[in-house]
């Protein structure tokens, strides 16, 4: 009899965020002429049966590998390809791989890879008010085209578009249930050709056993894109890694380029729309608040719709006290609230040290689109004299954003470089030679450090187990 056994490395798939490590488990002389690596297993968890994928097969001593619980049954192998993936995206957000896969991937680990992985396609990035048209030249009739919508209504208004000019849908969401997202994954699995139109969730599905899909990312500024519960996947992120590992066309549709998901920077035409705009400027932000709630009409106060999301939640908080409205949640602006016929924005900042944020100004845009098709008036409150909105012109527009692409390529955030704010009472140490910090609060005792990584590195790193201690969050920021 041998005294050797063999024992495997595995990543236990489970709803908790609790450890990213490798749990061991001894291998029962049964099973070990047929187990290898990548294998998905059932073995005993936390006081129940659960899945895990063998990452790594070693030898052992018979005495100390029956300390370990045995791999209780084989199921099938997951391909390799979508193991890195996986693997990939959960480095990157410091997630751990297990939790990933239960989230997100539990029903699609049987899928087979035939990607070739050998011509890397750049992706097409589209903006505009009205993008429709230019989907509409992109839809290929030869290949099977996926548009990702950010919600339902989104998905019907696109529907109507495509049927309205006689272009034939496959299959649109409506509900966006379970029973329908198996009947839409039919429908991808079934087709060679056609159009379906998907919600934002079904990104995370790298289609690995599909060639030459086309995807459309709809109107990839919008809230939905980022998910609100940890890690905070962004989706566009995801797709960005998932062209690492598959070969499949990409178009994103926007009215404007965020540039902590862009991957390439050009000149683009920028209209910003004709709206009815009335400035109040004084010393500070509160005295022009002021100034505003003194001199305009109860109709207007009553009907105004506070825009605070371009200034910082001091000032915010500060000039909410300084208001004195009564029920004033109902008078703050909310993307998805009925547009009012009167907007207030308040001390419009889309730059940092004179660096321009694409992300607030594609929030700005947007904002202006949205109020300028309701007809509405807009105030500006600010202490600057000059007219902000009359800045926002091409060539201004186009040479901040060459200066903030250049600066993020370099030092993040980006949808290459990834950037950590870490508290904590005391100094850390983490094992990598990007973190800087701290930066001491003598008041709060507080040590601020920021740990900057890109993707290439977060193919073979997670820093997870380093992190999970503390308290920390990604900075989207400049």
């Amino acid at each position: 009899m041998s005294s050797h056994n063999y024992i495997a490395n595995i990543i236990i798939i489970t709803k908790g965020r609790f450890s990213n490590k490798k749990y061991t488990y001894s291998i029962p002389h049964n099973l070990e002429n047929n187990i290898c690596i990548n294998q998905l297993v059932s073995v005993y968890f936390n006081k129940r049966y659960v899945k895990g994928i063998i990452t790594r097969i070693d030898k052992l001593q018979a005495s100390e590998a029956s300390k370990f619980l045995q791999i209780s049954s084989i199921d099938y192998i997951v391909n390799s390809n979508l193991i890195n993936y996986i693997e990939h995206l959960s480095n990157y957000y410091c997630n751990p791989t297990g939790h990933t896969i239960n989230s997100y991937f539990k029903s699609i680990l049987n899928q087979k890879n035939i990607q070739i992985n050998i011509k890397k396609k750049k992706p097409i990035y589209i903006y505009g008010i009205d993008c429709r048209s230019k989907l509409l030249n992109n839809i290929d009739p030869t290949k099977l085209n996926i548009i990702y919508s950010p919600s339902i209504k989104s998905i019907r208004m696109l529907y109507e578009y495509l049927t309205s000019k006689k272009i034939s849908v496959t299959f649109h969401q409506k509900t966006g249930g379970s029973q329908e997202s198996l009947l839409m994954q039919r429908i991808i699995n079934e087709h060679k050709l056609g159009i379906v139109i998907s919600l934002t969730s079904s990104i995370f599905n790298p289609h690995m056993d599909r060639t030459s899909l086309v995807m459309h990312y709809w109107d990839i500024n919008n809230y939905s894109y980022t998910e609100t519960r940890k890690p905070s996947f962004n989706l566009i992120d995801i797709s960005n890694i998932q062209s690492i590992y598959t070969d499949h066309k990409q178009y994103y549709y926007s009215e404007f380029p965020d540039y902590r998901y862009a991957r390439s920077n050009r000149t683009i035409d920028i209209n910003i729309p004709r709206l009815n705009v009335k400035y109040f400027n004084d010393n500070s932000t509160k005295e022009s608040l002021m100034n505003f709630l003194r001199t305009e009409s109860k109709g207007i106060i009553k009907a105004a719709k506070f825009n605070f999301e371009f200034c910082s939640l001091d000032l915010k908080n500060e000039l909410l006290d300084s208001a004195s409205i009564d029920d004033i949640e109902k008078y703050i602006y909310k993307e998805s609230s009925t547009i009012s016929k009167v907007n207030v924005l308040v001390e419009p900042t889309v730059s940092y040290m004179n660096l321009l944020n694409s992300n607030r100004l594609a929030r700005l845009i947007r904002y202006l689109n949205i109020i300028s098709n309701a007809e509405s008036h807009l105030y500006v409150l600010t202490r600057h004299s000059h007219k902000f909105i009359d800045l926002l012109t091409m060539n201004n527009v186009n040479m901040w954003l060459s200066e903030e692409y250049t600066y993020r390529k370099k030092y993040g955030p980006s949808h290459n470089v990834k950037i950590i704010e870490i508290k904590s009472k005391e100094a850390i140490d983490i094992n990598t030679k990007h973190i800087s910090g701290p930066i001491i609060n003598d008041l709060s005792r507080t040590h601020t450090y920021q740990l900057m990584y890109s993707l290439e590195e977060s193919k073979t790193q997670n820093l997870y187990e380093e992190i999970k201690k503390f308290d920390y969050s990604f900075i989207n920021y400049l």
